[in-house]
């Protein structure tokens, strides 16, 4: 378990690693799989640039510049004030099994290429993307889903972003619940819904929206358990829960060492 970090430090995260240079150097075998992260906080004064952002930047899982053939499997991450993931120019990722509750922006991805200032950024585009089967459960409208941005659009060659979105990879059949209708950001400041997101992207075509339960019914309607043992835990439930992807729980759930699972009451209207 990772807890409460990013307290001095800004810009890090529970999980950091980075593979700038170039060329950019190719990695093999690196897996992040079962933790549980928690509690990053972020201090803007943590950075060279303190008015950057007054919230911080204490991220979940974060790779940088140019990571590569990364598997990112079966982790939980919540209470995180910025992202739970955030991206720069990744390749071969693949992004499966995840659960995040309560986070500031669940999934930042940045194409951030070498326009000649910082070759050790190396400069690739982001490609060979594999996130599928996630949950992102974000507790209020001023909480957010994913977005895409784009920091050098003209380097290395000119290219429009949807060529580039286009070699991104598979973002798909994952689960949202998002109070923030316009949850979802394309390039700078261009907020979108899902649906409009799924339009622009392609991303999501098989994607879900969970129904939103509104914040102040959430401590009554929503259970998140986390299993920080060694041993399977039985949590007993007072009544009927459905999950994210749509498993029926009654009485009881158990979780597995070191695994979570958002619950919802049961309402078959829905």
């Amino acid at each position: 378990m990772i807890d409460d970090y990013c307290s001095v430090k800004d810009d890090g995260a529970g999980i950091y690693t980075w593979n700038g240079g170039n060329p950019v150097k190719q990695n093999v075998n690196r897996i992040i799989t079962g933790n549980i992260i928690s509690n990053g906080i972020g201090n803007s004064y943590g950075t060279f640039d303190r008015n950057a952002t007054l919230s911080g930047k204490g991220r979940g899982i974060y790779m940088d510049n140019n990571v590569n053939h990364v598997e990112i499997t079966d982790n939980t991450v919540f209470n995180i004030k910025s992202e739970g993931m955030h991206h720069n120019s990744p390749s071969f990722l693949t992004i499966k099994g995840n659960t995040f509750f309560n986070i500031g922006s669940c999934l930042d991805l940045v194409r951030w290429a070498n326009d000649g200032t910082r070759p050790e950024n190396g400069g690739q585009d982001i490609t060979n993307i594999n996130m599928q089967n996630n949950i992102f459960f974000t507790l209020s409208a001023e909480q957010g889903a994913c977005s895409y941005s784009d920091r050098n659009e003209n380097f290395p060659i000119s290219s429009s972003a949807q060529e580039r979105i286009s070699k991104i990879g598979v973002i798909d059949n994952n689960y949202y619940h998002l109070p923030n209708e316009f949850g979802f950001q394309y390039l700078k400041n261009k907020r979108l819904t899902f649906s409009a997101w799924k339009s622009v992207t392609g991303f999501e075509q098989h994607g879900e929206i969970i129904p939103i339960i509104p914040a102040d019914q959430i401590n009554d309607r929503v259970k998140f358990e986390v299993n920080l043992t060694k041993e399977s835990k039985t949590i007993i439930l007072d009544g009927k829960y459905i999950s994210a992807d749509h498993k029926i729980y009654n009485g009881s759930v158990t979780l597995l060492p070191f695994c979570s699972v958002i619950l919802m009451k049961y309402n078959p209207a829905q």
